[in-house]
Parts: structure tokens; C-alpha cells; sequence
């Protein structure tokens, strides 16, 4: 049995997705190798091109260097963004539905595993518990260990690029039957 998502908390989700999309951007603007090959990249424009777009264009990526240059704190201010957005959007949002469906799957598993120990004792005449295996019981464990993957992707040490991994994986589960 698997947990139903109302479409206002599917559509936060995505908003969420959303959020995390613009940090990822922050993040990646902020970063000086990537202002290095952006700026070469503007030079090499220019040069095969003088013209007053390119040259502003060169002028601006070179400017937010340089800016970064004197203000390295910026970087150090998007990864506290996302620590903070992840602590109180992500985490407070994911985690409550991602534990009742553990719960919920767990309940299902323990279900299948009491009626697949009551047939297999029927059919052998010898007790059965948790030391014996069947693909029925390891389908019902298997959505346990998914959604136990989801909530150790949202854990405190999360990345942004953990949590891009996460979103990808959580509407798959999410939507499917």
C-alpha cells in the first residue's frame, strides 16, 4: 500500500524543486573557475567580434569576477542559503510524508510476511519466520529500502546536488502506481 500525494503538496514539491533550481544557479555564478571560463569565453567573443554588445557583455562577466574577487564571502552566503533553506523548507516538508509512507510500506511488508510465513507453515508443516526468504516478502521490503534512500538524501548533510538526485527520485516514486 503506498501513500497518496494531494496535488497541492506535489505542487509544493515542485516549487521546492524550483527554489533549489535557482540556488544551484546561485551557486554555480559564484563560482571563480567558471567566471574564469566565462570571462576567457567573453574575451574570445570580442575578439572575433568587436562590437558594443560583446564588449558589454565582456565588461559584466569580467565585473562580477573581479567583484568576487573582493567580496569572497558570497560564495560562503549561497551555501548558507541553502543549508538554511534546506533545514527549513526541505527537511520540515519531506521528511513528514517520507516517514508515514515507511511506516505505511512497513505495515504492508509485515502484512505479506505474516501471510506468507502462515503458507509456507501450511505447505512444509514447519514453523516459518524471519529467517526464511521469497520473493513475496522481499517485494513487500523493497519500497522500505526506497524511501528509506529518499529520506537519507534529505539528511543534514544534503548537497544541492544530492538533493538534484532526490527530487528526480522522489516525483518517480511519487507518481508512480
Amino acid at each position: 500500500m503506498k501513500i497518496k500525494l494531494t496535488s497541492e503538496q506535489i505542487e509544493e514539491a515542485k516549487q521546492l524543486e524550483s527554489t533549489l533550481r535557482q540556488l544551484e544557479e546561485h551557486q554555480l555564478s559564484v563560482r571563480l573557475p567558471a567566471l574564469n571560463a566565462a570571462v576567457a569565453s567573453a574575451e574570445e567573443a570580442y575578439l572575433a567580434e568587436p562590437n558594443a554588445d560583446r564588449f558589454a557583455a565582456l565588461k559584466d562577466i569580467a565585473f562580477e569576477r573581479e567583484l568576487l574577487l573582493l567580496m569572497p564571502r558570497v560564495p560562503t552566503m549561497v551555501d548558507h542559503a541553502f543549508k538554511r533553506f534546506h533545514a527549513t523548507e526541505i527537511q520540515p516538508f519531506f521528511r513528514p510524508i517520507l516517514e508515514r509512507a515507511v511506516k505505511v510500506a512497513e505495515r504492508a511488508a509485515e502484512k505479506v510476511s505474516k501471510e506468507e510465513y502462515a503458507r509456507i507453515e501450511q505447505v512444509t508443516g514447519h514453523p516459518a519466520g524471519p529467517h526464511i526468504r521469497s520473493k513475496a516478502i522481499d517485494a513487500a521490503q523493497e519500497p522500505i529500502g526506497e524511501i528509506q534512500f529518499l529520506l537519507s538524501c534529505i539528511g543534514d548533510d544534503a548537497t544541492i546536488a544530492s538533493l538534484d538526485n532526490f527530487f528526480a527520485a522522489f516525483f518517480e516514486w511519487a507518481t508512480a502506481s
